[in-house]
């Protein structure tokens, strides 16, 4: 990128003076340093297209790394952070300890701030665990991460990934900011540091995370196609779903909703096989289900891997 950015330069100059490189306009092209660009391919993936125009220019030239998902963001979400779910205070039920409810948010990675945690005792069984001085042995400092989700919505949302969750994600979220992501955790109120008490605040804890393309494919049982029976390219709309199923084989089943003219709704295997529902492949989803749009249906489980509950946890 320096170098197209100096090389840009130093011919806009050139032009401006009226000057021009001997050796350029007896080859009639450009200088010899122009071999030194590298080949570009043709189409870049869309992901890389907009994080490169980002880091370049500052802002999405060419659309939005969330606008391919806008129909499958609300199946994969169970909350929205400008409106989440009420959770009632400790003291309205009579709990012990803060309530939790589990849900799993789609969007935007705007940030991934690792810092790392204060040493603690190594604990066992309720009790801190002695070394042969009878003082208590600490556990190191391990990293942990703030995430902020932006869904597209109006508010955006703080995540948590402690220890031993950042753990099972370090390898990749930090270098997904800026692209979307799926995050699996629980709400609940949270509690002051000073006081210990139990405050109105909404704090979401992350158990599971994936880039967006990664959660789809995991989450979802089947990919569901709006088709009208009136529709007179119906025919050649389905010819063509089924060439796009070809290109992008993968297990997610493709079913068509098809909706008659009475209201009536029958849903009907697609014939096409499962799908790869890759950023590439709902790009050109849309431009073939534009008018009609799609939807996806996914697994009711909130996470792969369900955390352990603790004795006096209550989830809801």
């Amino acid at each position: 990128i320096d170098f197209c950015l100096q090389r840009c330069s130093k011919l806009a100059k050139e032009r401006a003076r009226g000057q021009l490189d001997f050796f350029g306009a007896i080859s009639g092209g450009d200088d010899a340093s122009d071999k030194e660009l590298a080949d570009c391919p043709k189409t870049w993936p869309m992901a890389q297209r907009y994080k490169d125009e980002r880091d370049l220019m500052g802002i999405y030239m060419t659309g939005h790394p969330l606008g391919i998902y806008k129909h499958v963001l609300p199946s994969l979400s169970t909350f929205d952070p400008s409106n989440p779910p009420e959770i009632p205070m400790m003291e309205e039920i009579g709990a012990s300890r803060p309530l939790r409810v589990q849900v799993r948010l789609a969007g935007m990675l705007k940030a991934c701030q690792v810092r790392m945690s204060k040493p603690k005792p190594k604990m066992e069984r309720g009790k801190p665990v002695l070394d042969e001085n009878k003082q208590p042995v600490m556990e190191p400092p391990q990293p942990w991460a703030i995430m902020v989700i932006d869904d597209g919505g109006e508010k955006e949302m703080e995540a948590l990934a402690f220890a031993k969750t950042y753990a099972t994600m370090k390898e990749w979220l930090p270098g997904q900011v800026d692209q979307p992501v799926l995050v699996c955790g629980e709400l609940s109120h949270r509690t002051d540091r000073d006081t210990k008490e139990e405050t109105p605040e909404i704090q979401f804890i992350a158990r599971e995370a994936y880039p967006l393309a990664d959660g789809i494919r995991k989450f979802s049982t089947a990919l569901h196609l709006n088709a009208r029976y009136e529709d007179p390219t119906l025919l050649a709309r389905a010819a063509a779903l089924k060439d796009l199923a070809i290109k992008y084989p993968g297990a997610v089943k493709m079913l068509l909703d098809l909706k008659w003219a009475s209201g009536r709704v029958a849903e009907i295997d697609s014939g096409a096989g499962g799908v790869n529902p890759t950023p590439e492949f709902l790009a050109e989803l849309e431009k073939i289900q534009k008018a009609d749009g799609y939807h996806l249906s996914t697994i009711k489980d909130i996470f792969l891997t369900p955390p352990e509950p603790k004795r006096w946890e209550k989830r809801f």
